[in-house]
């Protein structure tokens, strides 16, 4: 058969091989039998990374690039999506569409996956498996396959500020500097996301976890010099999660609390940590921050470090508190605060603050934080004091002890509980994870007030069956849906006229069977594709004649036509 003629998957693997395995001419002479290749990305990755420039030269003069058909199907499984990149001591999977010249920098190399599993390296992909066991290509020459691609520019589909956003933070200090030489920058979605969040910042986040720990520091000020002044690193209680070792280290702490958004730490939670495994060299450091400078605060921990039996601690503590407390001032400040909850009437601020928390916005409205009370079914307020209540913050009835760190641990044990909140219109953002874990709410109204759902908002809702939006205008946070595995109807009622979906936001719904779309409906912006993946009985409810309709349509979304006239 003339190889022009074989299938596709066997002529990419035959290319492949060629480069691995022959030389840059012969390779010239089989690129001209096959013809235009379609996915010949890979071949030139991995010339880049085993071969040299010569090799990358070859294939370029002959048609070869980068560029690739993303979505496109081969015998039925996606053969050019990967799952990259191994590090030094572990492995990071991401679902993201590879860029095959990351195949330049040594930490990463490339998985091949079929359907949704890494494949046997050992059959039909072994020759990639040979060449990895055999060892990369030394520094200077894949140095030498950088300026070569650097030069051939977009038009072999080559990312320079790609390839330099990796090398920070796979710590590759000599293609980031010879990147740098170039006027290299962060990609502008990266730049973004590293700012703001998404699936970008997720990745970042994951790949600095599973590198080896002298990566962090020397990312994290890389990093930081490519943002502008008035720009941190998104932070937030996972990232803690992830890294809290990491934070023992003060040089690393010091970075964290230099160049992130510190309005997003849980300075509680990451102090409790700390006197956890006595890092004492740390506490100065947050000293310096003003993370001691709340009374309540510095007493609260100074009692946690000596109930824990954390002793170095306890006794840093204590003399921070000798070095700065003002005694008196203190005494009388406790007095006049007993004295106002003695004088306070059942239904005044003071009251209502043992069953909220809260917080005022700069408009003098309130953000509902806390829900510490004890009722099953739930009403909030529409005031306190004479302040409206416009926002249900962050974790503020998780049921999550990780999401709502804040809370007593027997409070985030009792909300998984609750049957029922009504909220009051009024309300315009609901914060992430608001209302995750709540597993015996069956049911949940949000006000037509009601403009964005956070992150996470009511993620693992097991017993949630039905929810229905009634804002004008909606946007739906990444995952605000997620594993509410009984969520069998999600209703956007009459009236709706634009809705904006976030990433993940009905995964592992796998129960959900309507989603009904109101005929006022105008716009309708959705970050992923295939948003229903997970929900295979899933089926859109329309007007007949309605832009719903034409969507549904447009986007091959299975629908059915709303019984109503």
């Amino acid at each position: 058969m003339n190889v022009g003629e074989m299938p596709l998957k066997e002529r990419i693997m035959l290319l492949e091989n060629a480069v691995l395995n022959d030389s840059p001419e012969e390779v010239r002479a089989l690129y001209r039998q096959l013809g235009e290749v379609d996915y010949s990305a890979r071949a030139l990755g991995l010339a880049c990374r085993f071969r040299g420039a010569e090799m990358v030269k070859a294939l370029v003069e002959s048609g070869a690039s980068f560029h690739y058909k993303e979505k496109e199907k081969i015998y039925g499984y996606p053969f050019m999506k990967i799952w990259h990149g191994e590090m030094v001591n572990g492995y990071y999977y991401t679902a993201l569409w590879s860029d095959f010249s990351l195949m330049l920098l040594e930490p990463l190399r490339t998985i091949i996956v079929l359907g949704t599993e890494p494949a046997d390296y050992s059959d039909e992909y072994g020759y990639i498996n040979k060449a990895e066991d055999g060892g990369v290509l030394p520094l200077s020459e894949r140095l030498t396959v950088l300026g070569y691609l650097c030069d051939c520019g977009v038009d072999i589909g080559f990312d320079r500020d790609n390839v330099f956003y990796y090398s920070i933070l796979t710590d590759c200090a000599e293609f980031y500097s010879a990147l740098k030489e170039r006027c290299a920058a962060l990609p502008e979605k990266t730049h973004t996301s590293l700012v703001k969040g998404g699936a970008g910042w997720d990745a970042f986040s994951a790949i600095l976890h599973y590198a080896p720990p002298e990566f962090f520091p020397r990312a994290i000020e890389r990093l930081a010099a490519e943002l502008s002044p008035d720009e941190k690193i998104r932070y937030n209680d996972n990232f803690f999660e992830i890294h809290k070792n990491l934070l023992t280290v003060p040089k690393n702490l010091e970075l964290v609390i230099n160049h992130f958004d510190c309005s997003k730490m849980n300075q509680t939670k990451t102090l409790k940590f700390l006197i956890d495994i006595d890092a004492v060299g740390c506490l100065p450091l947050l000293e310096k921050a003003g993370w001691l400078k709340l009374n309540r605060r510095r007493d609260e921990l100074i009692q946690y470090a000596v109930n824990g039996g954390r002793t170095e601690t306890a006794a840093w503590l204590m003399d921070f508190k000798n070095r700065t407390a003002d005694f008196a001032k203190e005494r009388e400040r406790a007095e006049k605060k007993m004295q106002r909850e003695l004088n306070a009437a059942p239904d005044s601020v003071t009251s209502l603050k043992q069953i909220w928390g809260y917080t005022k916005l700069n408009d003098g409205t309130l953000r509902i934080t806390n829900y510490k009370g004890r009722r099953t079914e739930v009403t909030v307020p529409e005031k306190i004091g004479g302040s409206r209540v416009t926002a249900i913050g962050k974790s503020a009835f998780s049921g999550n002890i990780y999401d709502a760190s804040r809370a007593d641990p027997k409070q985030v044990e009792f909300r998984r509980s609750i049957t029922k909140i009504i909220l009051p219109e009024g309300i315009t953002t609901i914060g992430n994870a608001a209302f995750s874990n709540i597993e015996k709410m069956r049911y949940a109204e949000l006000p037509a007030s009601v403009c964005d759902v956070g992150e996470f908002a009511f993620t693992c809702c097991d017993g949630l069956e039905r929810i229905i939006f009634t804002g004008k205008t909606l946007t739906l946070g990444d995952y605000a849906l997620s594993n509410c595995e009984n969520l069998k109807e999600v209703i956007f009622a009459e009236g709706t006229e634009k809705i904006e979906l976030g990433w993940f936001v009905f995964e592992n719904c796998e129960n959900l069977q309507k989603l009904v779309l109101p005929s006022t409906l105008k716009e309708i912006k959705i970050d992923e594709e295939d948003f229903l993946e997970d929900c295979p009985d899933a089926c859109a409810i329309v007007r007949r004649g309605s832009f719903a309709e034409d969507y549904c349509k447009k986007h091959k979304i299975e629908f059915q036509y709303s019984e109503e006239p």
